[in-house]
């Protein structure tokens, strides 16, 4: 799917509704989704997934232990986030044998990034259960929900899409205003535009762990 629809970036660029200018334009669309979750490290796609950490050191801070886990995904939703340690990792597939800390995590949204100040957790392993990414539109399946993608996302596409069209041929014959987009001044704003936004944006959490296993829920 696509981060924004093919009728947003007509409007944008101020096209005419051309069949195939628009089948042009998707595929544009649909690599510039591909590139965005390369550069920022994630999926945009709308799963449960489970990450599990085994934590060597806790930090202690003051006499307060402090434990950082980095979420494998991004744009996480935060009511579904559910966290449990174990004292081995067998059992972490044994809710039973499980203890439930979400109430006492913070979660950095920006950087999905799971803090916790509460416990030591050394030398235990921890279980981290959340969905993540947008669904479809309802609108059209076309593209991810858009009141899900943020604002600054689709911004990104966009722009992305207007610089990866002034490389494409296929526009030059169906734009009569193609050069008003692919000023040397023009593209070169918009690469730093972009490399901006996604510095920003990556996920770094020098401090915290990464999960020795990625899954779906």
């Amino acid at each position: 799917m696509r981060l924004v629809p093919v009728s947003t970036v007509s409007t944008v660029l101020g096209w005419e509704d051309i069949p195939d200018l628009n089948e042009a334009l998707g595929a544009v669309l649909d690599s510039v989704t591909d590139i965005l979750a390369a550069r920022l490290k994630t999926d945009f796609d709308l799963y449960s997934r489970v990450d599990k950490y085994q934590v060597q050191d806790s930090v202690f801070v003051r006499g307060m232990p402090r434990s950082h886990l980095l979420l494998s995904q991004s744009f996480v939703d935060r009511t579904s986030l559910q966290v449990q340690y174990s004292d081995q990792f067998v059992s972490l597939e044994s809710a039973p044998d499980r203890t439930d800390i979400t109430s006492e995590v913070s979660l950095d949204i920006a950087r999905s990034c799971l803090s916790v100040f509460t416990r030591d957790l050394s030398g235990r392993f921890v279980r981290v259960a959340y969905t993540a990414g947008f669904g479809a539109d309802t609108s059209d399946g076309t593209v991810y929900d858009q009141t899900a993608v943020p604002s600054w996302l689709q911004t990104l596409a966009i722009t992305l899409a207007k610089q990866s069209i002034s490389n494409d041929p296929r526009f030059k014959q169906e734009d009569p205003k193609f050069r008003q987009i692919t000023d040397p001044g023009d593209l070169k704003l918009m690469a730093a535009g972009i490399d901006s936004v996604i510095a920003h944006r990556i996920r770094i959490a020098p401090k915290a762990m990464n999960p020795i296993f990625r899954g779906f829920a």
